[in-house]
């Protein structure tokens, strides 16, 4: 997934801007998030230190985390 984020990273520093970010969440086809409001929530859940840039490396192993906890807590 860090691949994908890539293409938005060209100097491979390892983060991507809100602004950047938002673009890439609106584009996504599988999963449109049209309300402002739910795209802050994803740009806050991304960025959790609030420092205006997302670490993807850092979001795609919080998400993962977050999805197997999920997965664990619905149990059988």
């Amino acid at each position: 997934m860090t691949r994908l984020f890539s293409l938005w990273d060209p100097q491979n520093v390892g983060v991507i801007t809100h602004a950047t970010f938002r673009e890439i969440v609106q584009k996504l086809p599988l999963t449109p998030i049209s309300p402002p409001t739910a795209v802050d929530g994803l740009v806050s859940y991304a960025d959790p230190g609030e420092t205006g840039t997302v670490n993807y490396k850092q979001f795609c192993e919080r998400l993962f985390a977050d999805y197997d906890k999920a997965v664990k807590a619905k149990g059988p």
